[in-house]
């Protein structure tokens, strides 16, 4: 009788076994990924980014988006892709629950926490680790949850940015084809030429196929001395999105004083810059019209800008 018992039980972990073999899938997943739903990017109102060097808070201002609390305007083509970034996070894998985070750049001193805010309300918060191997999945961690997740894409390359990097770095713009005159002063010396429409030159004599020639801009001064339109392009160009190089930090734009180079363009909107002397590293600190900071210019920037007027206009027997 013992030993029949013993023979029902052995066939009894048997069976089991069988079963759990037979129902056991090696690719199956056990576990059931938090929900964490997707983030219309419209309603995000705030973002705040704490990284192990420095926190930042973006936050949304109409159409506009500004770093607070400094309120510099932020640069709305590295906005749009933390956005992006908010709005497309996926959870794909549980990775670890061993809470060692070490290996996962989740610790204190390598981990960037995020937290995405719709109006006063907290929409998500996570610590975002290192991206993987195959820069196709990021490793993560949610707020209140030990374990650690991988969520599709770079997720971190977006967000792992400074104030600096951040800021809107476009002091200037014009409506090139709307230019009406530029007036530049380097020194004591100015120079102010107008725009106006040249008279198409009748077709050469002779000739049975001569075709009219379209009008032309021409670029003179008040006595009727011409620019180089090859130059004046240059500036206007140079000018249609100014970029700087960095903006100077505990200055303001009263600071500065004296510069060694003017420029007013006409357009749309009158557009003032002031360019001062060179510093040490080669680049020139300058205010704009159209900024509230002072920032620096890279020299190659400043060499298509600073011409004399005998640079600038058409000398006798030179063509344009």
């Amino acid at each position: 009788m013992k030993l029949k018992k013993e023979y029902m039980v052995l066939a009894v972990i048997v069976v089991a076994l069988l079963l759990y073999i037979l129902f056991k899938s090696p690719d199956k997943t056990h576990y059931r990924l938090p929900e964490v739903g997707k983030i219309v990017t419209n309603d995000i109102s705030k973002l705040v980014i704490v990284r192990p060097t420095g926190a930042l808070t973006l936050e949304r201002q109409g159409d506009k988006w500004r770093i607070q609390p400094q309120g510099y305007p932020a640069d709305q083509n590295l906005v749009d892709r933390m956005l992006k970034t908010v709005g497309d996070f996926e959870l794909s894998t549980l990775v670890s629950e061993s809470k060692n985070y070490t290996q996962f750049d989740l610790t204190e001193d390598k981990k960037i926490s995020l937290e995405v805010f719709g109006g006063e309300k907290s929409l998500r918060k996570l610590d975002i680790g290192k991206t993987a191997s195959t820069y196709q999945h990021t490793f993560v961690r949610l707020e209140g949850d030990h374990r650690v997740y991988q969520a599709k894409g770079n997720i971190r390359q977006p967000l792992d940015t400074d104030i600096d990097r951040l800021r809107d770095k476009t002091v200037a713009t014009i409506e090139r084809d709307y230019v009406t005159g530029i007036s530049l002063k380097i020194g004591e010396e100015t120079l102010t030429v107008k725009k106006r429409e040249e008279p198409a030159p009748p077709p050469y004599a002779g000739t049975e196929d001569s075709v009219m020639s379209e009008p032309g801009p021409v670029w003179a001064t008040e006595d009727g001395l011409v620019a180089k339109e090859n130059i004046i392009n240059g500036i206007i160009n140079t000018l249609a999105n100014l970029r700087c190089s960095e903006y100077i930090e505990g200055k303001n734009k009263e600071d500065f004083t004296g510069p060694m180079l003017s420029i007013t363009v006409e357009s749309t909107s009158t557009v003032t810059l002031e360019i001062f002397d060179k510093r040490d590293d080669n680049k020139y600190p300058a205010i704009s019209s159209q900024s509230d900071y002072p920032f620096l210019l890279a020299e190659g920037v400043v060499n298509r800008i600073k011409k004399t007027p005998d640079e600038l206009l058409v000398k006798a027997g030179e063509e344009d």
